[in-house]
């Protein structure tokens, strides 16, 4: 039995390192403030509601009726080539139906996610669509990528979606969008990463079947 233990928790750390070291967690790992990938699940969770440069933050714990849920802003925080004029965060648990052998199952996600929101200028145009397409090269590297167009989606002028896949993801693990906000005359940049938990650590979404609540 103990032999079984170890070699689980030697499975789990390899898995965990793997996912670190790849260009998919280098990317986290960059433009994310708090990363999911470093320690257990739970602390991570810790450290980024307790964050103080996290700004007017919305705190749901989770309970029997409700979602784990968090938002905020960094005002200081930026890892874009250009200064944003604010950074939102939401970190949030939900439920997704997915299809496992004509059986339906409830899978559990967290949706980690970065907006980024900056002045629609030529310049400011040209750096985000930088960031975005150096992101995107980088990690079509190791990932397979669907790409849509967001022009004229609710108020959008124009923009693109990507959503990447590793080989043995079933949801997408990660998704990048660029779009002009015609009401608003912005520009904004977001990153969605969807993850799970497996054994107290945090996987990417859709990777595995995840073990254990938060």
């Amino acid at each position: 039995m103990k032999l079984i233990i170890l070699s689980l928790a030697a499975t789990l750390l390899y898995s965990t390192q793997t996912f670190s070291q790849s260009r998919f967690g280098s990317v986290v790992e960059k433009y994310y403030r708090v990363n999911p990938f470093e320690g257990s699940f739970p602390a991570f969770v810790k450290s980024l509601s307790s964050d103080p440069e996290l700004l007017d933050k919305t705190l749901i714990p989770k309970s029997d009726s409700s979602n784990y849920f968090l938002k905020g802003t960094y005002e200081v925080f930026n890892p874009f080539s250009i200064n944003a004029e604010k950074v939102e965060m939401l970190f949030a648990e939900h439920q997704q139906e997915i299809q496992e052998q004509n059986v339906s199952t409830l899978y559990t996600v967290y949706t980690y996610q970065i907006l980024a929101y900056f002045d629609d200028t030529d310049l400011n145009r040209k750096m985000v669509l930088k960031d975005y397409n150096a992101i995107k090269k980088n990690l079509k590297k190791e990932m397979a990528v669907e790409i849509g167009s967001l022009k004229g989606f609710k108020n959008v002028e124009d923009g693109e979606i990507s959503n990447y896949y590793f080989s043995n993801s079933f949801i997408s693990p990660l998704t990048l969008s660029w779009q002009t906000l015609s009401q608003s005359k912005k520009l904004a940049l977001t990153m969605i990463t969807k993850l799970a938990v497996n054994r107290n650590y945090a996987i990417p979404g859709g990777t595995s079947i995840p073990s254990g609540p938060l």
